[in-house]
């Protein structure tokens, strides 16, 4: 999955959580806030298109991964079309990106012959995470006082 957007200002916390919980709880915490952001995500799908399917919706997901000494957490999908509902196309795209004159394109389903100068961006995925970024800080918050609640219970030794 690649990055879209990134919740900035939680190095802070990020950092107090992995110096002092154990990897594990740090996992939990971040898949937990990253299930967060793919409910979010998922419901903005809904009510956003013309004609639904369900594909994109259904293939929202996340992931934990452990990056060098990092665990990072990710939201997104691996749909080839995602990106071009997030941030629009042709004559619409976002930052003036996209292509400037119209085109023509085959209906797979109906055979049918269709012009287009693009579509106007759907974002999903990037309000999700705006829309989250505070229950994030929230999860986040709870596994760092819930680490030093069980270092103080251990002795008060660090990892490290």
């Amino acid at each position: 999955m690649g990055t879209i957007a990134k919740i900035e200002g939680l190095d802070n916390l990020l950092n107090k959580l992995n110096s002092i919980a154990d990897p594990e709880t740090y996992k939990e915490a971040i898949d937990k806030a990253c299930r967060s952001v793919e409910y979010a995500a998922k419901k903005n799908c809904t009510g956003l298109f013309e004609h639904p399917t369900g594909a994109l919706k259904a293939s929202i997901t996340h992931e934990v991964v452990q990056e060098g000494e990092q665990i990072v957490g990710y939201v997104g999908t691996k749909v080839e079309y995602a990106p071009y509902q997030e941030f629009g196309t042709g004559k619409f795209a976002e930052n003036g990106d996209g292509r400037k004159t119209p085109w023509a394109y085959t209906d797979e389903r109906t055979g049918e012959t269709i012009w287009t100068a693009g579509n106007k961006p759907k974002p999903f995925l990037r309000p999700a995470l705006q829309d989250r970024t505070e229950r994030v800080r929230q999860i986040l918050v709870a596994a760092v006082n819930q680490a030093q609640g069980q270092r103080r219970n251990n002795g008060g030794v660090e990892r490290g």
